[in-house]
């Protein structure tokens, strides 16, 4: 089903009354040049990201790319890994000499299996590649390896990726539908929890 507005989730819900004063942060980001070191997600998701975050927090980002960097200079440990070469290459020039962040390449088809072999002890662990299959299995072998860590999911709000919430079933969620820059249209970047949320 097509979203009804570029206001619309993929889940085709109208953006949350307190997104909207955030849309015009979304515009300007799409005709500036791009922040380097930012997540590309909704400011709101931001901000919640940065009162989570401390300088003991250990990260593990599935899918790195311009957050990897950002993570890095507000926590205490940050390992990433992707299977795209050219973000791999990327982020790793970016984190060149950062004492505190790893980056791995991992080919996309063996991430969910490269996935089941990481033991627990990261306290968030952020989602953010992989088609809509393989996600909805790294979210299930997350779920099951890392029960005491925060897990985040990008573009929850997609069809395919749907599935994750029934995965998660009986965890605490914060959601965060907003406007990104490009495409300018919303999306959704969720987080859960066993425990309920401290911020």
């Amino acid at each position: 089903m097509a979203r009804r507005t570029r206001f619309h989730s993929d889940r085709n819900e109208l953006l949350p009354l307190a997104a909207w004063p955030y849309v015009p942060f979304a515009l300007y980001d799409r005709f500036r040049p791009p922040r380097r070191s930012a997540p590309w997600f909704d400011r709101r998701a931001v901000r919640f990201l940065e009162r989570l975050i401390g300088p003991q927090t250990r990260i593990l980002e599935i899918g790195a790319g311009n957050s990897t960097l950002w993570y890095a200079r507000i926590a205490g440990r940050v390992d990433a890994i992707d299977g795209q070469t050219s973000w791999y290459e990327r982020v790793r020039q970016d984190i060149e000499g950062v004492a505190n962040a790893a980056i791995r390449f991992v080919p996309e088809e063996e991430i969910v299996a490269y996935l089941r072999g990481v033991a627990g002890g990261y306290d968030l662990i952020m989602l953010d590649t992989l088609d809509a299959p393989a996600r909805v299995e790294a979210a299930r072998v997350l779920r099951d390896n890392h029960p005491d860590a925060v897990i985040g999911v990008d573009d929850q709000d997609w069809e395919g990726h749907r599935a994750i919430d029934d995965i998660m079933a009986g965890w605490h969620v914060r959601r965060f539908a907003g406007m990104k820059s490009n495409p300018f249209a919303v999306f959704e970047t969720n987080f859960f929890s066993r425990r309920p949320f401290g911020v």
